[in-house]
């Protein structure tokens, strides 16, 4: 009996049998040129399942002994699988037998699939989350940056060019964000146009100003539907453990910098100070320090970025890596 060609197309495969006869009487799927009843031995012993005698007699010996509702695992040559077996009947056994790697891949891959937001495959606001707690509790010890950004007055790109338009410019917003953190960290879509850039580095103020620096570079050199598209964010900064040691807390951060930000004329960048931003309207400033929270308008609208410079900056030991990946990203 030849059903290669029935599991090259199905990942699982259903028998219902006759444990008296040890014989199977139904095929799920069906499958054309299958002569039934046949010997369920003989299925486990095609090639396309490489397993040895071994194996069959292990498959037997389960088959003989199992209890009303059993399962075993085999490890074959090519992986494992799986063999569920259930009464359902008087003298008849439902057998299911499949490729259990497969099966976890396809599983895997859907857990994946659902902590993606749909639109630009970054992850979603719980994903995030559930990564950034996962690192802090993973590597208690080291060091971490949360960028929070909104696109400034998106609304406004959605009421001049279009609905679509407006998810294009999110769309690139995310590759451009998911190009400049390659591994070193995630990006979540939190909002509309809301994002969340997490970076597992240890970074000093220098650091953190140059990534936001990159961040409203990539946005000013994006490219919608095959035309140069420009727009600007505000950017708030927290650090793992110096502003909080949760997601929460350092998205409480993030929101109360990226707030001020806002109120200051946005496109701009402002790193968190709990000294400075004590609430979302607090009014705790200073002179001394005004010029180092505020980072407003580090680099000016109609200024010539000079990528040659920015490359100096050393804030990533794959430096280079990440810089040709940012190039590729805003051609």
């Amino acid at each position: 009996m030849d059903i290669s060609k029935l599991l090259e197309e199905f990942d699982d495969l259903y028998m219902v049998c006759d444990p008296a006869e040890a014989k199977v009487l139904e095929l799920y799927p069906p499958m054309e040129g299958v002569q039934l009843p046949c010997d369920i031995l003989s299925i486990f012993s095609i090639k396309r399942f490489n397993l040895d005698i071994n194996h069959v007699k292990k498959i037997e010996n389960f088959l003989k002994n199992s209890l009303p509702s059993d399962c075993m695992n085999i490890q074959g040559p090519k992986g494992w699988y799986g063999l569920e077996l259930k009464n359902v009947g008087p003298q008849k056994q439902l057998l299911h037998f499949f490729n259990l790697e497969n099966s976890m891949a396809k599983m895997n891959k859907l857990i994946a699939q659902s902590q993606l937001d749909p639109l630009t495959n970054a992850l979603q606001k719980t994903a995030i989350e559930s990564y950034v707690d996962s690192v802090i509790k993973d590597k208690p010890d080291k060091q971490a940056t949360m960028f929070m950004m909104d696109v400034d007055y998106f609304k406004n790109i959605n009421d001049n060019y279009g609905h679509l338009f407006g998810d294009n410019v999110i769309v690139a917003v995310a590759n451009a964000l998911k190009g400049l953190c390659g591994a070193s960290g995630k990006v979540g879509r939190i909002g509309g146009d809301e994002f969340i850039l997490f970076v597992e580095h240890d970074l000093d103020r220098l650091g953190m100003k140059n990534i936001a620096r990159l961040i409203r570079y990539v946005l000013d050199n994006l490219e919608i539907e095959g035309k140069p598209f420009s727009c600007t964010a505000t950017i708030g900064i927290s650090q793992y453990p110096k502003d909080g040691k949760t997601f929460q807390e350092l998205y409480t951060a993030c929101d109360k910098a990226l707030y001020r930000g806002k109120e200051k004329g946005r496109d701009c960048h402002i790193i968190y100070d709990p000294q400075v931003h004590l609430g979302a309207t607090a009014t705790l400033e200073n002179a001394e320090n005004a010029d180092e929270v505020y980072v407003q308008q580090v680099l000016p609208e109609k200024m010539e970025y000079n990528l040659e410079a920015i490359k100096n900056f050393s804030f990533f030991e794959d430096i280079k890596t990440m810089f040709a990946t940012v190039a590729a990203v805003i051609r």
